[in-house]
């Protein structure tokens, strides 16, 4: 119209357009890099949760077969050896340790670079202090398997790394290392064993002379002693 003046609109100039575009790019970013976050964080946590079930099973299982095969010091080091296969394993193929956060913000997000460098700082730390409490639990066991080596501060002397109960009782009973073995070093499960002993399996000093020949595999005794 006559006398009317025209005055372009943001759309006109297309300065709306980009700012609208710009402001789409930035919430698809955020979107994207809060769902990449939240995986890697659930990633995380699952492996090492995961990797704690598995050193936890291992070790129990590695312990029990020590202590009943080899004594005392079989159950610290079966224990030990379960922990450290354990650790060992991997997360779908991934070591636990390399399950991190990214930290990748794209162009939009650099401030939030250092609150993803500090979740990893805690992966970091937390992974430090797993393996720490892994070296005080096997301490913890190696202390348990001294007593149940008859270990003391006042008689050290009757430790035995092999034998429960420690040397006067593995003498006393005639049993060899472990749950299973005779004094000779057969396995077997009753008199001249710990678990016979333990089962109401008669003493070998209660044997007559071939019963405990048999149970001591060809070691001689008559009641009372050894000949």
């Amino acid at each position: 119209m006559p006398g009317v003046q025209y005055e372009p609109t943001l759309e006109d100039t297309g300065y709306g357009s980009g700012r609208s575009k710009l402001i789409y790019d930035i919430g698809e970013e955020q979107f994207a890099e809060q769902t990449t976050r939240a995986k890697d964080i659930g990633t995380a946590g699952r492996a090492r949760s995961v990797e704690q079930e598995r050193k936890s099973l291992l070790s129990l299982l590695g312990g029990a077969v020590g202590l009943a095969f080899f004594g005392p010091a079989g159950m610290t080091v079966g224990y030990g050896l379960g922990k450290a296969a354990g650790g060992l394993g991997t997360y779908d193929g991934k070591k636990v340790e390399d399950y991190m956060v990214s930290e990748d913000v794209g162009k939009f997000g650099r401030g939030e670079k250092f609150e993803l460098q500090d979740i990893n700082r805690e992966l970091r730390a937390t992974d430090r202090a797993d393996f720490w409490g892994d070296v005080m639990d096997i301490g913890n066991v190696a202390a348990l398997g001294y007593k149940m080596g008859g270990g003391s501060f006042a008689d050290p002397g009757n430790f035995s790394p092999w034998h429960i109960g420690g040397k006067e009782a593995a003498a006393e009973g005639m049993y060899g290392k472990g749950l299973f073995q005779t004094p000779s070093g057969e396995f077997g499960t009753g008199s001249g064993t710990l678990w016979g002993r333990y089962t109401g399996k008669p003493s070998i000093f209660e044997l007559s002379p071939v019963e405990n020949e048999a149970a001591m595999r060809g070691v001689r005794a008559r009641s009372g002693g050894i000949v």
